[in-house]
């Protein structure tokens, strides 16, 4: 009996085998797409509800004018490539528009996810950086850096910025800023803020702390800030003028 394929029969099987090389493609890449770590900056997120209580800045950095009557908040993760796109392409923009001339504080607070290995330990640099007064310096060259993190980025970022070696190390290395970035972190826990960046923007009161009128969840695009805080700052240039 012949075993020989008739070219038909060849041409079939090699149809069959490649589309389902391409079923598996897909399916791989629409897995890919799906998952965690691949997830798009617009994917949905759980919402996280305006808070009704003022909201505490005194564990906070802060950059800008403390009379500003209106304030930004971040809760952030250096380790958070969302984040990192907003500190690259939003936030100078905020900043010159915003905080600079006086008119809106903007506030950072630790949420390192437990899912990024090093950002614990790069919010504990923050704020040793912050007791050298250069926690914005720190903060920039980290997320300049987002694949610098372990303990030889971090010594080469606090270089970098010309801290203090022996007493930025002493500090790192004794973990004297983890109860701090704690209970930042807790406080966002309590908030229901599920994922990094999240922003608050709101109202601040005379103790200093912020009435939260609007919740701005990941990496948005300036011109979604520039509606919250202009609205928020219309009013307050109204009352100025009567």
């Amino acid at each position: 009996m012949s075993t020989e394929r008739s070219p038909i029969k060849s041409v079939l099987d090699y149809t069959a085998s490649v589309a389902v090389i391409a079923v598996c493609a897909v399916f791989l890449w629409n897995s890919f797409r799906s998952s965690p770590g691949a997830a798009p900056a617009n994917a949905t997120r759980p919402p996280t509800p305006v808070p009704t209580q003022p909201v505490s800045l005194s564990n906070a950095a802060v950059r800008g004018d403390r009379s500003a009557r209106v304030a930004l908040v971040e809760f952030s993760d250096f380790q958070c490539p969302f984040c990192g796109r907003f500190v690259g392409e939003v936030m100078p923009d905020l900043v010159a528009e915003y905080v600079t001339n006086g008119r809106v504080l903007f506030a950072f607070q630790h949420l390192p996810l437990d899912i990024h290995p090093f950002a614990m330990r790069a919010a504990e640099a923050a704020n040793c950086a912050g007791r050298q007064g250069r926690f914005w310096e720190m903060h920039d060259a980290m997320f300049a850096r987002p694949t610098e993190l372990d303990e030889t980025g971090l010594l080469g970022a606090s270089r970098a910025i010309a801290l203090d070696g022996k007493q930025f190390s002493a500090c790192l290395s004794n973990h004297e800023e983890r109860a701090q970035v704690l209970k930042a972190a807790q406080t966002a826990r309590e908030l229901k803020i599920l994922s990094t960046p999240t922003f608050m923007a709101g109202n601040v009161l005379p103790d200093g702390s912020i009435q939260v009128k609007a919740v701005l969840i990941g990496a948005k695009p300036i011109g979604d800030f520039r509606q919250i805080l202009d609205s928020l700052l219309t009013p307050q240039a109204a009352s100025q003028k009567r």
